[in-house]
């Protein structure tokens, strides 16, 4: 923002008029793909996926972000109206609050130690034992998987770090934008370009 004052105490102020907006998917067609980097290979190791979701979805699973290639897959999305994680080498970590009711809610995915915990609006949701190799040669992708389960809805401060976050750290950054200089974080997607409720 910028401001200027004159002599008489009187101030003309020019506002930065940029919106904060979303990215849409119609839930047919619509996908972010993202090409395959190093960034996203995290083995074993401890990782977090995050993001702001806000869809009607209630039956069937919708991806919001995901990677596959062939049976080695991630994918964190919507499954019969609950938020769910999945990665190949353990099972599903389903959330139990219905977050297909339209409203924005936030949804994280950290794997810390061999364990996926699931967070809803930064409650544990679920807890599941998981150590399979998340490293997958495919790309990322947003709102599909592999041109299937097309996620209707939007998305919003998708963020990828290579640790396992607290439910502090949580917390404390999901009501806020974030600054690029964050240890572990390896790919953030804040959607402020383009027009709101336009196609871009």
């Amino acid at each position: 923002d910028l401001a200027t004052a004159n002599a008489s105490s009187t101030a003309s102020v020019l506002l930065n008029t940029t919106t904060a907006a979303a990215l849409y998917f119609d839930g047919s067609n619509d996908f972010v793909n993202i090409p395959n980097n190093s960034s996203f290979n995290f083995g074993t190791n401890d990782f977090t996926i995050e993001t702001y979701a806000k869809t009607t979805s209630s039956t069937g699973n919708q991806v919001m972000i995901g990677k596959i290639n062939g049976a080695n897959n991630f994918w964190f999305g919507v499954s019969n109206g609950k938020a769910n994680f999945s990665l190949v080498g353990g099972p599903d970590a389903l959330g139990t609050s219905t977050i297909g009711d339209g409203n924005w809610h936030h949804l994280a995915a950290v794997r810390q130690s061999g364990v996926v915990s699931l967070y809803v609006d930064g409650v544990l949701e679920a807890t599941q034992n998981n150590t399979g190799n998340a490293t997958i040669n495919g790309n990322l992708t947003l709102g599909n998987f592999s041109g299937g389960f097309n996620f209707a809805g939007s998305l919003d401060e998708v963020r990828i770090w290579n640790r396992g976050l607290c439910k502090g750290e949580l917390l404390n950054n999901k009501n806020k934008e974030l600054a690029l200089t964050q240890s572990g974080l390896v790919a953030y997607y804040n959607f402020n370009q383009g027009l709101p409720a336009a196609n871009n």
